[in-house]
C-alpha cells in the first residue's frame, strides 16, 4: 500500500503452501488485489499475453483514430456542404450533431436518435436563444444525468464567434 501497487500477484505453491488470511485481511483493508497464479503457470509466457492484449487495445485505438483523421482529411477534397460535413462528423463520432450560426439560425444538424433529439429540443428551447443573454464562447455544457452529455463549442474564425456546435453523445 505505502508503495503504491495496483495488485499483487503469488504464484501458490511456490513461496507459501497457501494465502494466509492476515495477508487477504490486509489486501481488503487498503483494496489491493490479491491474485494467486498457479503453480503451473510460466511467468514469461503470461506477460507476454497481457502485452499482447494491451498493445491490440493500444492499436485499434490508434487505427479508429487513424481512419477518422484520414476521413475527415478527405471532406476538404470532397467539396462537401455543411450538412455532408455534419453528418460525416456525427457517423464518425456515433453522436449527433446540431450547428447553428451567430445568431441561432440552424445551418443543419445529424441526430443519431429519437432520445437525442428529444434531448436537444428541451435544451435549445430553453438556454440558446440569444435574448438569454448567455455567454456561449465561455459556455460549456456536460451533463450526464441520463448517461448522455451534452457539449456545446463555438466555432471561431479570425477569433470572432461564427456559430455554435452541440454534440450529444452516449459515450
Amino acid at each position: 500500500y505505502k508503495r503504491g501497487v495496483s495488485a499483487i500477484a503469488i504464484k501458490e505453491k511456490r513461496y507459501i503452501k497457501e494465502m494466509p488470511q492476515a495477508m487477504i485481511d490486509q489486501a481488503n483493508k487498503y483494496e489491493i488485489p490479491l491474485i494467486v497464479l498457479p503453480y503451473n503457470l510460466i511467468y514469461t509466457e503470461a506477460v507476454s499475453k497481457f502485452y499482447e492484449a494491451l498493445f491490440y487495445k493500444k492499436n485499434q485505438y490508434i487505427l479508429r483514430a487513424k481512419n477518422m483523421h484520414e476521413r475527415l482529411l478527405s471532406l476538404v477534397f470532397e467539396n462537401k456542404d455543411i450538412q455532408g460535413i455534419i453528418k460525416v462528423l456525427s457517423t464518425l463520432t456515433n453522436s449527433s450533431i446540431v450547428v447553428y450560426d451567430s445568431l441561432f439560425n440552424l445551418l443543419g444538424f445529424n441526430i443519431g436518435c429519437k432520445e437525442h433529439e428529444d434531448i436537444m429540443k428541451s435544451f435549445t428551447e430553453q438556454s440558446s436563444l440569444p435574448n438569454y443573454g448567455i455567454n456561449l464562447i465561455d459556455y460549456m455544457i456536460e451533463r450526464n444525468e441520463s448517461n448522455y452529455f451534452i457539449n456545446s463549442y463555438p466555432i471561431t474564425s479570425n477569433n470572432k464567434v461564427e456559430g455554435y456546435m452541440y454534440i450529444i453523445s452516449n459515450d
